[in-house]
């Protein structure tokens, strides 16, 4: 773990618009900067970068954060790795602080992993289960492939190296049994879980005979979550740059694919695909490619995936392999040539679900039907959505506002004592730039006031980090993972706030704490100094009430 000390000294020591300058042109356009957009195709420049909040945000794609999320996009990097990319730049030295209440679990998986690997080399039997498998050399040192013992070996090497057993139970490498620890993982071949960052959290371990169960992940841990990461990151980020990213089923699918020239492939973690799991994908590849095992579990698999990926925001396309094999058997049999041309001819999610022809019968119909409107709802996009839907529509020549109208979120309740949706974000917005409104939000108990749950997270997490040192759009900004988030905060710092004038916009603020609150005694001054303190904010209240014509103006003169 990075100390938040050195975070901070590179976040400040940054200058946002000289760093990314480096990358592409930008054009001073009133107090911010403009260019074209490093992250989507953009014919006119809708890329901009604050000096002031020392953040970007893309009016086209969405695109959005600070010096230390641009790097993250760009790189495609992890946080840490991102963090040591801009300290190298600034010849800050950035270390790992060793500490942290996690590093007894982070020691024991990587002192494991490197007992796992000793032993694999030192085991006839599994490295001749390794050769039967085509599984290459290259791709066994890539991966730091191992080997865990019969009997309780593991616990043999913790007791004569002084390892800490504390932290191999928490790590649940060893597990207490009637007679004291015993090893987790014995006569299996070892497959280490890595963070992005290249930390090993946990393992994957599969028998070499025909015990079951043939699979057998390490139970969930303080830093392990299976929903939470993808087998295979670690070493395929690199080429997500310039490749969508291949999703198969299994750990030795996997292995097998990158051994034959396809370094771009990662797995889920033995267990149901989640949205989680869909949103890390995201954020080093644009595409992804299900290639699941060609039996009807496969199928059913494939069709789970489909709603996650979609739902973060992922332009997905389907494989199907020839019934009965999976990836693993059709590269040993057909070779890598021939799955590179079935890669090729992937459809999308459309594609799949129709199959080469339409269901005959109107139910079978109504059926497929049913199942791509429930995907067209959780198109975050709604010009892709709406593409799709113009597909769809033809396919089955119905309407196309029968199936828009089908394909709209159901209605929500509206929850009673919530305040409008743009009075939420305007106000969101004041209080991420400034410690003195986060102050008083915190003071008024903002948060239980707020139905967007999205903005009551931004909202809660600013008041915890108020009196931070920097405090800004440009701290909270790393105290969030989720993209849209991160993104939704870089736009509040550059966009027009919808036009309320100061006197307005603090009148609305009285009214709604007012009436929401039903405020006691003293509570109607507090307000008051809400409002007083907005309409200090004459660079917020700028941004806010649409007083950020100077980019505006530069806009209709090009």
């Amino acid at each position: 773990m990075i100390s938040p000390e050195t975070i901070e000294r590179i976040r400040t020591e940054t200058d946002i618009v000289e760093f990314i300058g480096g990358y592409l042109p930008l054009k001073k356009v009133g107090r911010n900067f403009r260019g074209l957009c490093p992250f989507h195709p953009d014919r006119s420049p809708s890329f901009y970068v604050s000096p002031e909040r020392q953040t970007f945000h893309c009016f086209g794609c969405g695109a959005g954060g600070n010096a230390i999320g641009f790097v993250m996009e760009r790189e495609k990097l992890a946080f840490p790795e991102a963090v040591q990319f801009l300290g190298r730049r600034l010849g800050i030295e950035v270390t790992a602080d060793r500490s942290g209440p996690h590093q007894p679990v982070y020691d024991a998986c990587e002192q494991a992993s490197r007992f796992y690997e000793a032993q694999l080399r030192r085991s006839d039997t599994a490295l001749g289960y390794l050769v039967r498998r085509s599984i290459a050399p290259d791709v066994v040192k890539r991966f730091r492939l191992g080997y865990a013992p019969p009997g309780n070996r593991l616990r043999g090497e913790v007791k004569r190296q002084g390892w800490s057993l504390e932290g191999f139970r928490r790590a649940g490498l060893l597990v207490d049994r009637g007679s004291g620890p015993v090893d987790y993982f014995t006569n299996r071949l070892m497959c280490p879980i890595f963070t992005p960052g290249g930390r090993v959290i946990g393992f994957g371990g599969r028998v070499l005979d025909e015990r079951e169960p043939k699979y057998l992940n390490s139970p969930e841990t303080e830093v392990y979550r299976k929903g939470d990461g993808l087998f295979g990151l670690f070493q395929a980020k690199a080429h997500l740059r310039e490749s969508p990213a291949l999703l198969v089923e299994g750990n030795f699918d996997l292995l097998a694919l990158a051994g034959q020239g396809f370094p771009n492939t990662v797995a889920p973690l033995g267990t149901a695909f989640t949205l989680g799991q869909a949103q890390l994908i995201r954020r080093y590849a644009g595409d992804v490619i299900v290639l699941f095992d060609g039996d009807e579990a496969g199928l059913r698999a494939t069709r789970r995936v489909l709603d996650p990926l979609l739902r973060a925001g992922l332009d997905v396309k389907v494989v199907r392999l020839p019934e009965g094999l999976d990836p693993d058997d059709f590269i040993r049999r057909s070779g890598r040539d021939a799955l590179a041309g079935l890669i090729a001819g992937a459809v999308d999610f459309v594609g799949f679900l129709v199959g080469e022809r339409l269901p005959d019968g109107v139910a079978d119909q109504r059926q497929v039907l049913g199942e791509l409107v429930a995907l067209l709802r959780v198109i975050p996009d709604p010009a892709t959505s709406e593409l799709y839907a113009n597909r769809v529509a033809g396919l089955f020549r119905v309407d196309k506002r029968v199936l828009v109208r089908d394909a709209l979120p159901a209605p929500q309740p509206r929850r009673k004592a919530a305040m409008r949706p743009d009075f939420e974000e305007m106000v969101a917005a004041a209080i991420v730039q400034d410690a003195a409104l986060a102050e008083i939000a915190s003071e008024l108990e903002l948060p239980a006031l707020l139905s967007d749950v999205g903005i009551r997270e931004i909202v809660e997490q600013a008041i915890a980090c108020r009196q931070e040192p920097g405090y800004g759009p440009a701290l909270l900004l790393d105290k969030f993972e989720d993209e849209a988030t991160r993104r939704r905060i870089a736009g509040w710092t550059l966009r027009d706030g919808g036009g309320h004038a100061p006197a307005e916009f603090r009148e609305r603020i009285r009214q709604k704490l007012n009436a929401r609150l039903h405020l006691q005694d003293g509570m109607l001054e507090r307000v008051e100094q809400l409002a007083r303190e907005l309409e200090k904010l004459d660079d917020s209240a700028k941004v806010l009430t649409g007083d950020t014509n100077e980019q505006e103006r530069d806009e209709e003169g090009q």
